[in-house]
């Protein structure tokens, strides 16, 4: 799995690094050879996981749901997904 940084200080919060150690963990467990751009932006953290295959599209996006229910986290969503092929979403720390 490739996971990337833009824009990260190199010492994070405990909180964001948490989350994003544990949301790489999800996606690894369903798609080893999937890759994960996190873009450090004003508003939060731009996320954007390219399935290895497009069979995997919907597991990966079923799965990104079912972590961020679980924490509490409201994602919004990129409308064209589907079109890409690439799950895209914001999350704004402050706001968790």
């Amino acid at each position: 799995m490739l996971i990337q940084r833009v824009n990260f200080p190199p010492i994070l919060q405990d909180n964001e690094e948490t989350y994003l150690r544990y949301l790489g963990d999800v996606i690894s467990s369903v798609d080893m050879d999937s890759s994960i751009l996190f873009t450090r932006r004003h508003q939060g953290v731009g996320v954007r996981i390219s399935p290895s295959e497009p069979q995997g599209f919907n597991i990966i996006l079923e799965e990104v749901k079912k972590f961020h229910t679980m924490l509490g986290i409201h994602v919004a969503f990129s409308k064209s997904m589907k079109a890409g092929a690439n799950i895209s979403f914001q999350i704004d720390f402050g706001k968790v």
